[in-house]
């Protein structure tokens, strides 16, 4: 009886370690694949953000062209006449909001999408920055107007 006892505890171990050695496996393999998906993920994101601040600055690019005459001129009447224009071309980039600030802060020109209330882009510091409050999928860009080193005005939209 007691070697049919001891046979049996040789068996338990073995197939506990036959158990044991595919789940070890298997959960390596799952922790593996989740860290992976999360470095795909990340390196995905930043991609993303990255292509949509040079579609940014693209846009800008053409903005700024726009504006900084208007700026030098200090031809508000201009300025938002020429915003409200810019705002029915949007085949590639549909812009929301385009505001127009001095250097002190006060708004030069502005125009928006009807149905959009009263909005503040952030510091110029936050280029890129997100959507200072507001929808989750909006940022805002900015660019600095300038005139050789002297700061003119800040475009955001």
């Amino acid at each position: 009886m007691s070697s049919a006892g001891t046979g049996t505890a040789p068996l338990r171990r073995a197939t506990t370690a036959a158990l044991m050695i595919p789940a070890i496996a298997a959960a390596l393999i799952f922790v593996v694949a989740v860290v992976t998906s999360q470095v795909a993920i990340g390196i995905a994101e930043r991609s993303q953000r990255a292509l949509l601040e040079r579609l940014g600055d693209v846009y800008l690019d053409g903005l700024s062209a726009l504006t900084l005459p208007y700026v030098l001129a200090g031809d508000a009447r201009g300025l938002e006449e020429a915003l409200r224009r810019m705002k029915t071309y949007h085949e590639g980039v549909r812009d929301m909001r385009i505001v127009v600030r001095g250097t002190d802060g006060t708004v030069l020109a502005q125009t928006a999408r009807d149905g959009l209330g009263p909005g503040i882009p952030p510091q110029l510091g936050a280029t890129h920055a997100g959507n200072a409050g507001g929808p989750a999928d909006r940022y805002w860009i900015q660019r600095p107007l300038a005139e050789g080193n002297r700061l003119l005005a800040v475009l955001s939209a």
